[in-house]
């Protein structure tokens, strides 16, 4: 991931420290950057055919955006899924600030 998506990205490839990353906590938040400015580079290029959502949203009112996620996509409204939706997708408690301590 590092020679081929880093090494490419004007911000990310001038942080050298990147290429020593072991932790995977550490990786897995390249990982997430890279996949976020990909998708929304895609959303900028094609914006007809990408329907941008935020989690937040959809937990807190999953009738609602999967009834807008149909609709985009063209689809009939699904009762069996959005009872689905409704039953599983649950908005998750907050937690405490995290205070962050740099040596």
């Amino acid at each position: 991931m590092v020679e081929q998506l880093v090494a490419k990205d004007d911000e990310l490839k001038s942080i050298l420290t990147i290429r020593n990353f072991t932790n995977q906590f550490d990786m897995s938040i390249v990982e997430w950057i890279i996949a976020m400015k990909r998708g929304l580079s895609e959303i900028e290029k094609y914006p007809q055919h990408i329907m941008p959502m935020r989690y937040e949203d959809l937990v807190a009112n999953p009738e609602k955006v999967v009834k807008e996620i149909c609709t985009f996509c063209n689809l009939d409204e699904d009762a069996k899924l959005i009872n689905y939706a409704k039953e599983i997708l649950k908005p998750v408690p907050s937690k405490k600030l995290c205070h962050c301590i740099r040596y």
